[in-house]
């Protein structure tokens, strides 16, 4: 016969592991003839208040720690109690059951009742074990929605930073071409800055050579005014052989144009030879051939001529 038992919480205990403590219980437990009061088959019976009936008929205690599975039938079913359980002595029984069976049971029932503990703490603990794996499960989908979106984040992220990327090196290569364009543009202005100070030299050069012609001009006009006195000087010394008509004048003067033709633009051709003045050119001056000195100032032209008379040029 298979057992059924129960602890307080209200765990139920089946199955083969529990059919050799029901089969223990069944030995050494009395039966409930056992705990009739009374004797001959007009005794009364004090029983306690049966809670509930399995379906073969067989009562079960459901207020104390343990339950036990007796056959009784409806019309003589007798609730068990746990103070009931202990044997009294005006019992009426085929036979006595020593108190080393009644230490045997309660022994079981021990047993059993540590067992159902055990069983309802595994149960307690698998509960609990499930109950923490769907929290884990749940934990463990919050997490992975976590990564997911981490994930989508850092993707957009490294996106951004792929374009920022891009726009930076376009930046630099922008920034090249300026600083290689600057570059040019300083070294142009540096040519120029060198031209200008060239410029700048040989204006400086100019001024100083203008100067120093202009000095020359000073002296050689002093010197031509003094030559014009001294000529004046002369031609009033000699106005006496000036009025002889027989007597050729001494010094004649001449234009530079007239000179200028007579040598017909100082060709090289009527070159004769080169004096301490300068060149000298042969020519016809006013129907008469002389040979003139071309001297090197700017200011005058002295012109020696073949019949040793000085003519002076006017510029």
């Amino acid at each position: 016969m298979h057992a059924s038992y129960q602890n307080r919480e209200g765990s139920l205990l089946n199955g083969t592991d529990v059919e050799a403590e029901s089969s223990l219980l069944q030995e050494r437990t009395p039966d409930a003839s056992d705990y009739m009061q009374g004797s001959g088959n007009n005794e009364e019976i004090s029983v306690a208040a049966i809670n509930e009936l399995d379906e073969d008929g067989c009562a079960y205690e459901c207020n104390g720690s343990l339950r036990i599975r007796s056959p009784l039938t409806l019309s003589s079913t007798v609730g068990v109690s746990p103070l009931s359980l202990q044997p009294k002595p005006n019992m009426i029984t085929d036979g006595s059951i020593s108190g080393a069976h009644s230490t045997v049971a309660e022994s079981a029932k021990r047993e059993a009742f540590q067992a159902t503990l055990k069983y309802s703490k595994a149960e307690r603990d698998a509960t609990k074990a499930i109950s923490t794996a769907k929290a884990s499960e749940s934990l463990y989908a919050e997490d992975l929605k976590c990564k997911n979106e981490i994930e989508k984040v850092r993707a957009k992220e490294r996106e951004e930073l792929e374009k920022v990327k891009h726009e930076r090196d376009q930046v630099m290569r922008e920034l090249q071409i300026y600083q290689n364009q600057i570059s040019l543009l300083e070294s142009q202005v540096e040519e120029s800055h060198q031209s200008v100070r060239g410029l700048e030299l040989r204006i400086m050069n100019v001024l100083e050579l203008s100067l120093v012609y202009k000095r020359e001009r000073d002296e050689m006009q002093i010197k031509y005014d003094t030559a014009l006195k001294e000529a004046e000087e002369l031609r009033r010394k000699q106005g006496v052989v000036a009025s002889c008509a027989c007597m050729p004048q001494f010094f004649s003067e001449f234009s530079f144009s007239e000179i200028k033709e007579a040598t017909r633009n100082f060709d090289p051709s009527l070159k004769i030879g080169q004096g301490g003045y300068g060149n000298i050119f042969k020519g016809f001056l006013r129907c008469t051939q002389h040979n003139g000195q071309h001297s090197a100032s700017d200011h005058g032209l002295v012109f020696h001529s073949s019949g040793k008379k000085w003519a002076v040029a006017h510029t």
